[in-house]
């Protein structure tokens, strides 16, 4: 006769679940994974962390990269809103990865940034601006002038342009623009005033001063003096190489020999010719802008003795007179009656 007792469970599902223990103790002893119920997964959390997390480029760009950490399975992607910025590494990863990008030479003269957005976390690109340099800060010429260059340093992409502030003398023979590094070759004309002179070229936004000395003239002498029959006569010129002059004579007894123009060191040479008036007379050359007084002496007259006397029975005599080549003279008697004058009565 069987009892049955409401506070103990039914000996079926006892003794089924005695049963399982049985058959899955050997296999739990040797470290298998109890079973999961179907339709249920254990939840990872995704983390990411990127190593670097920024960079730093110059004007020239380049390529960089980052890379990702995370849990496996873990899925993110990488992208770039700005147009010099462009990734070249698939997206999108899983787990593990890294990312490579490439940044374009920056033209502008403002430095830019951008973010990009690499498994949900921003990652900074910086880039440097177009910046402009020149080799030497002028040069200086003499003032037969030359020429000349200057280096230009910039980066591959930036545009320049050079001009000169003084085309008139300071010439630029090179390109007046151009990309990227270049040389600036210029021309600087002789200089022929008496005052030094400073022009300056613009390249790429940089001042490249030219200072070019005055040609400096010397005159081996401020004049000379010649007697009523005049001569030939010289002067020498000092002046530096390459520096022009000419030598002109305001009047016509006074003629120029030698060659004008010249140039640099030189010499001039003249004639003078002979006086014929009573007056004394003076010009002024121009020679290499400086004036050469030319003073030259009037006609006179002497005589070799102040007269003579003769006894009554009377006779002949003569007297000399002495002047210039060019200077006429006249001879009269003042008692033609008595004396009279037997050579000609006038000459030069």
């Amino acid at each position: 006769m069987a009892i049955s007792d409401s506070k103990h469970a039914p000996a079926g599902p006892i003794l089924a679940v005695a049963l399982l223990f049985l058959v899955l103790s050997p296999a739990l002893a040797m470290g298998a994974e109890p079973p999961v119920a179907s339709g249920i997964a254990p939840s990872v959390v995704c983390t990411f962390a990127l190593a670097p997390v920024s960079a730093s480029f110059g004007v020239n760009g380049g390529s960089g990269g980052s890379a990702v950490t995370t849990q496996g399975g873990c899925l993110w992607t990488s992208t770039s809103l700005a147009p010099w910025v462009t990734i070249t590494s698939l997206s999108p990863q899983s787990g593990n990865g890294s990312v490579t990008y490439t940044v374009a030479a920056n033209n502008t003269l403002v430095a830019r940034a951008a973010t990009l957005t690499i498994a949900a976390k921003p990652y900074k690109v910086s880039q440097a601006a177009c910046t402009f340099a020149l080799d030497a800060a002028g040069a200086s010429y003499p003032p037969a002038g030359g020429g000349g260059s200057t280096a230009l340093t910039t980066g591959d992409a930036c545009p320049w342009t050079a001009a000169s502030s003084a085309a008139t003398w300071l010439g630029i023979s090179s390109s007046p623009s151009g990309i990227g590094n270049t040389s600036v070759t210029y021309t600087v004309a002789p200089n022929t005033s008496p005052s030094a002179r400073t022009g300056a070229l613009t390249i790429g936004g940089k001042r490249y001063a030219v200072t070019q000395a005055p040609c400096i003239y010397a005159l081996s002498a401020a004049g000379t003096t010649f007697g009523v029959n005049g001569g030939s006569g010289g002067l020498t010129v000092t002046a530096q190489n390459g520096c022009p002059w000419t030598s002109a004579s305001p009047v016509p007894w006074v003629t120029i020999t030698s060659d004008s123009p010249q140039s640099g060191n030189g010499s001039v040479t003249y004639t003078v010719a002979a006086n014929n008036t009573l007056v004394a007379r003076t010009a002024t050359l121009t020679i290499a802008a400086k004036p050469y007084k030319v003073s030259q002496a009037a006609c006179t007259f002497a005589l070799d003795g102040a007269g003579a006397s003769y006894p009554p029975a009377g006779g002949g005599g003569s007297t000399a007179l002495t002047t210039g080549d060019a200077c006429p003279w006249t001879a009269a008697s003042s008692a033609a009656t008595w004396l009279g004058i037997s050579s000609s009565p006038s000459g030069i």
